[in-house]
This record gives structure tokens, sequence and C-alpha cells, in this order.
């Protein structure tokens, strides 16, 4: 297992795109984040993928990024919430093909007496669902990540002069792998804009809070 892989993985399906449009309030995606039973089926299915992935993960020890359970915490609290990226068009994790409009909405909650924070996002058709953990062994924040493509995903998440840095390794279901680095690069005085940029795009990506 090469060093990248090693390090763990993810992108947390943050793409984005130079072109930043935002999104009217009545847009349908954000009432669709009320009312998603359609959807509980596939849900369902990516959290059993997870738990593959996590038994099948857990054993490549990242090295480096080490991050206490304090940052943990702070981290899970900074990004708890429902939010919705105003890019308009984005890119499947594991397609490098030309840019589809598509919209990517989600929630991520601070889960199991607060050891873990548990997401779950859309992007078009597609579900993504992820576990961030802190690693007492590793002394790491972890990511584990599928999607209803097959593409799968860990990560680590740690502070670097401030900010928070993830790195990752995403594998696609036809085992192709895209190791990548995402950085959280400013967070708005109300806490309710983040804005993220992506070794993958130019540009930056801005996920804005929305009410539940």
């Amino acid at each position: 297992m090469d060093a990248l892989t090693r390090r763990g993985l993810v992108n947390a399906v943050v793409l984005p795109l130079p072109v930043v449009r935002p999104i009217p309030s009545g847009h349908a995606p954000l009432n669709q984040l009320h009312l998603r039973r359609e959807r509980k089926t596939a849900v369902k299915h990516a959290s059993v993928a997870l738990i593959v992935v996590l038994s099948l993960l857990s054993t490549s020890a990242a090295s480096g990024q080490t991050s206490s359970r304090q940052e943990f915490e702070e981290f899970c609290k900074l990004v708890q919430g429902r939010w919705v990226n105003e890019n308009s068009n984005l890119v499947p994790p594991s397609n490098d093909a030309a840019a589809k409009p598509m919209m990517e909405y989600g929630v991520n909650e601070i889960a199991v007496d607060g050891h873990a924070l548990d997401s779950t996002w859309y992007l078009g058709e597609l579900t993504a669902k992820w576990l961030t953990v802190w690693d007492a062994g590793t002394s790491q924040i972890r990511e584990f990540f599928v999607m209803s493509d097959g593409t799968t995903a860990q990560s680590v998440m740690a502070k670097k002069d401030g900010k928070w840095v993830r790195t990752a390794t995403m594998t696609a279901a036809d085992g192709k792998k895209i190791n990548h680095t995402s950085t959280l690069v400013d967070v708005s005085a109300d806490g309710r804009t983040h804005t993220w940029t992506d070794t993958r795009f130019d540009g930056k990506s801005i996920y804005r809070r929305v009410p539940k």
C-alpha cells in the first residue's frame, strides 16, 4: 500500500468550479432537504456499504497529521448542520469528464454520543454517506466515505496554519485512484458560510448553512 493510500481518504464530495451562482431561496433542493423519503432506501444501502468500507480500511494506519480529541469536537461543531453548495455545476468524484449541472446538498450530524460525525449528502441522483471519527490509536481525525456509484474513499482531517485541511485518497468503482487535498479557507463571521478549495479544480466551493 503506497504512502498516499495509507494516509486515508476522501473528500467529502467537495467539488468546486470557478462559477458560483446563488441558489434562490425557493429552489427545490432546499425544500427537499426536509423530505427525502424516496431516498431512504438508498441511504440504508449506503450505510451498509459504509460499514463494509470501515471494516476493510480500518487496518490501514495513516501517518502524520495528528489532531487532539478537542480538535475533533471543534471540527464537528463547526460543520454540523444542513448545507447547500452554491456552485451550480459539479462533477462526480469518480468522473473526470466534462462538468455537468448538478446540485450538492446534505447534512452533517454529531452522533454516537459525540464520537462521530454522521454525514449524508446528495449530488444530483447520487447519494453519498460518510463517517468522521477521532482515532485514539493514531490521534487523527479520520473519514470514511462511500457513494451510490460505488466510489469509496478515506481521508485525514487536520489543522495546518490555522486552516482545516483534508488529505484524501478516493477509489472509483473501476479501481481508479484519485489523490487530492481540500482546504477550508474561510468561515464567515456568523459561521453560516464556508469556503473550500480543492487541488483537483480551480476556483472555490461556497457552502451555505440552511435552516432545518
